[in-house]
């Protein structure tokens, strides 16, 4: 025998209402992670390539010009990104070294390079 009872209330209740799923969150926005690591790449390769090459006159511009794209490119990705905020001061941080140091060699080479070109007697490069 079955206890089914029509009049009993909890047979007389109204179906279950579904609610629609709520919206989906807004898509987060894109990381620029790329420009970071770029910034840090150009800083690395201007520091090396400023001790590499550095002490050679005229060629220690290549490091100069890099180390100046990877500043700019560094304060660009600094004012662009949000988790990679680290790898843009890395790169900021390498570019200025390069800098500095591309602009010393440079500097003390082509005066070294002069002096030795007057001292030579091969007259003025000016």
């Amino acid at each position: 025998m079955s206890d089914y009872n029509p009049q009993d209330p909890q047979y007389n209740q109204a179906p279950p209402q579904y609610y629609a799923a709520p919206p989906p969150p807004p898509p987060a926005a894109p990381d620029n992670k790329g420009k970071a690591v770029a910034a840090l790449v150009i800083g690395i390769i201007a520091l090396i390539v400023s001790w590499a090459v550095g002490w050679v006159p005229f060629v220690s511009l290549l490091p100069l010009v890099l180390a100046i794209i990877g500043l700019a490119v560094s304060v660009s990705a600094r004012k662009e990104a949000t988790a990679s905020s680290g790898l843009a001061t890395g790169g900021l941080v390498c570019s200025i070294i390069a800098l500095v140091f591309s602009g010393v060699f440079f500097v003390s080479c082509t005066l070294c390079t002069v002096c030795t070109a007057g001292a030579a007697g091969l007259g003025s490069i000016f």
